[in-house]
């Protein structure tokens, strides 16, 4: 059980930053790995 004042604050402190932006980041990868694999399928299939 978390006291109030931290349950409050959650979302807007530097490490909910830091957390979304290693998200962000993480996506990016993500997506760029996707669409290769997508261009390699298709190249495949040719």
């Amino acid at each position: 059980h978390q006291p109030v004042g931290k349950q409050c604050s959650y979302g807007k402190g530097p490490e909910y930053q830091n957390e979304n932006e290693r998200l962000k980041t993480e996506n990016r990868y993500l997506k760029q790995q996707i669409d290769i694999l997508k261009k390699y399928r298709e190249w495949e299939r040719k």
